[in-house]
């Protein structure tokens, strides 16, 4: 029985086949294939076991026949989460892309909308400015009005002040042809 293979610790996917090989195909003592197992990072192990896809299941059945059943949980929740993370960066990919879609949608959305208010702005100087001249003749005649409003009161005022005068003379012509025809 051939009891060396030459490996201290697995560093690369070729050691790692080689252990996992050994472990399923040879005759060698299970507490020396747990002894290069354990003896290797466990990092180095998971990125190992994760870069060798085709041979997954041999390395799993290996670890199962040669380490506890933990180590084989391990390494499936190792595998689950780096395809738990690819799926979460096709995901996050995915939904940079629609938002991507949506922001340039919502920017062009933005340009109509202001090319509009632009065009709306042109259309409504012409009313705007004949608004403004309306209010300001408005102003204008509401100034005029203001003052034939007083020349009105004033005219008012002197119309009443000659009636006064005119009832005044007439009174005073009234008591003149009555003094005269007293008289004659």
């Amino acid at each position: 029985m051939n009891t060396n293979i030459n490996l201290k610790r697995i560093t690369t996917d070729e050691e790692l086949l080689i252990w996992a090989k050994a472990v399923n195909f040879q005759n060698f003592p299970t507490c020396d294939m747990q002894d290069i197992y354990a003896h290797s990072e466990q990092k180095t192990i998971d990125r190992l076991f994760l870069e060798m896809k085709a041979d997954r299941k041999l390395i799993i059945c290996s670890v199962y026949n040669t380490m506890a059943y933990e180590e084989v949980e391990r390494l499936l929740i190792v595998l689950s989460n780096a395809k738990a993370q690819q799926r979460m960066e096709v995901e996050y990919k995915e939904f940079d892309e629609v938002t991507a879609l949506k922001h340039a949608e919502l920017n062009k959305r933005a340009d109509t909308l202001s090319r509009q208010e632009a065009t709306f702005k042109e259309v409504m100087k012409p009313y705007h400015k004949r608004l403004n001249e309306m209010k300001h003749k408005a102003e204008t005649l509401q100034a005029h009005n203001a003052s034939l409003q007083r020349q009105l009161a004033s005219m008012n005022a002197a119309r009443v002040e000659a009636r006064k005068e005119a009832t005044e003379y007439h009174e005073k012509a009234e008591k003149y042809d009555a003094i005269r025809a007293a008289l004659v």
